[in-house]
């Protein structure tokens, strides 16, 4: 699929769907209708089981005060009936009657009580509206045969076309109904970003968590005339991706949300949702930009704010680096886990077995991603529940993957990450892959069995794992194993292995601490290298390693990094 396309809708997928895929998809339609004409949502009531007795209806809405705008949803009672596959109007019994010849029950029961009968047909592309309307007319007949109570009943009936239109006008909805996302975008729906494996868990959440969620919330809801750019920032492994999906799930704003983890293709996602029939859509878009540095929000925001077609989008950026915090681009800082949803998220998991819980959330805190990594490494490994906790195994499992551990793969990951833990990040991919030949020269020097090409599949390899994270810029995730790392690099080399790099070189884009420097230069792996002892010589767990460093006799010696 052509990154054009990537926000229309193709009747023929749609026409495709199973009745499962059918069903979620007119359910988040037909709620994303109310909710953009002020109707709650929470009127709505399909069930994901499409085969139990249902009396004739597959979904209601009930009591609205009014139609909504693309009228899904009607004023007072709407009973919902979904088919898909071929259809013609000798099916029409098939829907209304029972097995008897008689009306179906629910359907009855709506027409008589003044209620109003939708259909979705997503088997026939009637043409125009006028098809539809003609089709309505049969099934009114239909009704008007088998009762006089049923004379006049109201029926609206949704053909393929008319389903396609009403999706396109929400931009999060359009990827429901893609067989796949362009590989070089990874564009998604928020219904589609919520199954991914890290959003899948059960949602953690203590006040902190609360208040930050309806800050987003408030700020995109907001009543103004222009866009914002929310940007929300914490350490990596602090759950950042994870608030904000739960921010954007609120009925109001998930089917406006577009999601990428790649920045690169955020413009392009805009561009062709501008050109697309959605260009036109209901509300603003939200576009949200995970792994967006400092420089690609700038540079996004300002395309977007000066770009007539895309300047009707609000922006959502997240990185482990805050911003300015300005009235257009207000900064939400992502709070610390408190110890009690630390402990939660392991029980999830352990199920309560775990002896010594409080000895493992100090273990995690105050990361949600350590927390997650510790769980699922306690469920596969139960007899390490009555142990002393000791994260040191379960991130040795946790580099190794599904691999063996001790293995070959497993320790060439161990050597690549040891040595990129002495670093805040590195660039590997265009314009920063300088940064990255630099590592491999450097992991190659101590390890000659790692070459280049294998020290590039190593780091593709850890991107998938998602122990890496980053756009062009990657680092390592949770914050709590990059330390580990960092100290772990000590049990195998000393200050005679030190990296020795020039202040200057390529430049690249900010370290955590933000901003350029000196002249304007950007940061290199210099400075992220001293950017990484100069935090780690806070830390009480690496005083064994930081006294080497910065202790009498030691590289540091004059206190300096």
């Amino acid at each position: 699929m052509k990154v054009a396309d990537m926000f229309r809708v193709d009747p023929q997928r749609v026409g495709e769907l199973d009745p499962y895929a059918a069903v979620g998809l007119a359910a988040r339609l037909i709620r994303a209708d109310a909710s953009a004409s002020g109707i709650s949502a929470a009127i709505v009531d399909i069930p994901s089981t499409i085969t139990a007795p249902d009396g004739g209806v597959d979904g209601t809405a009930t009591d609205s005060p009014s139609q909504s705008m693309h009228g899904l949803v009607k004023k007072g009672a709407t009973a919902y009936q979904f088919r898909t596959g071929a259809f013609a109007p000798g099916s029409i019994a098939d829907i209304l009657l029972t097995r008897q010849g008689e009306v179906k029950p629910r359907i009855r029961s709506c027409i008589e009580g003044g209620g109003t009968l939708v259909v979705m047909l997503f088997g026939w592309d009637g043409t125009a509206r006028t098809d539809d309307e003609a089709m309505a007319e049969r099934f009114r007949k239909a009704l008007a045969a088998k009762s006089s109570t049923l004379a006049g009943a109201r029926v609206d009936v949704w053909g393929l076309n008319r389903i396609v239109a009403a999706i396109e006008q929400f931009p999060g909805l359009a990827f429901g109904v893609h067989e796949d996302t362009p590989d070089d975008t990874l564009v998604m729906g928020h219904h589609e970003w919520s199954h991914i494996l890290d959003m899948t868990p059960a949602f953690r959440h203590g006040a902190g968590e609360d208040g930050a969620v309806k800050r987003i919330r408030d700020l995109l809801r907001g009543d103004r005339a222009m866009p914002i750019h929310v940007r929300v920032s914490g350490p990596p492994g602090s759950g950042k991706t994870r608030l904000v999906l739960e921010a954007t799930r609120a009925d109001d704003l998930v089917p406006h949300v577009v999601y990428t983890a790649n920045p690169l293709a955020a413009e392009s996602a805009i561009e062709a949702y501008a050109r697309s029939a959605g260009g036109a859509g209901v509300g603003r878009p939200i576009l949200v930009v995970d792994e967006c540095d400092m420089f690609c929000q700038s540079d996004l925001w300002l395309r977007l704010r000066g770009d007539k077609e895309g300047g009707n989008t609000d922006l959502v950026t997240i990185y482990n680096e805050p911003g300015v915090d300005t009235e257009t681009t207000p900064q939400v800082k992502v709070p610390d886990m408190g110890d009690e949803q630390i402990a939660e998220i392991i029980e999830d998991y352990a199920e309560g077995r775990v002896a010594n819980i409080g000895g493992w959330v100090e273990r995690c805190r105050p990361s949600p991603r350590a927390a997650h990594i510790v769980g699922r490494n306690l469920s596969a490994h139960p007899n390490s529940m009555h142990e002393n906790p000791d994260t040191s195994m379960v991130w040795e499992r946790y580099i190794a993957g599904r691999g063996e551990l001790g293995g070959g793969e497993y320790k060439d990951r161990l050597a690549v990450l040891l040595w990129l833990g002495q670093f805040t990040k590195f660039g590997f991919d265009a314009p920063h892959e300088r940064d990255g030949e630099r590592m491999a020269e450097l992991v190659h020097r101590h390890h000659p069995e790692i070459h280049a090409h294998r020290f590039r599949d190593v780091v593709r390899t850890l991107r998938t794992m998602r122990v890496l994270q980053g756009g062009p810029i990657l680092y390592i995730t949770p914050r709590i194993l990059h330390e580990y790392l960092w100290i772990k690099w000590w049990d195998h080399y000393g200050p005679a292995d030190v990296p020795s790099l020039p202040p200057g070189g390529e430049d690249d884009e900010g370290d955590a601490a933000g901003g350029r420097g000196a002249a304007g230069r950007l940061p290199t792996l210099h400075s992220r290298h001293c950017g990484m002892l100069e935090s780690m010589r806070r830390k009480k767990d690496a005083a064994r390693s930081v006294g080497a460093l910065f202790g009498k006799g030691g590289p540091f010696e004059d206190g300096t990094a």
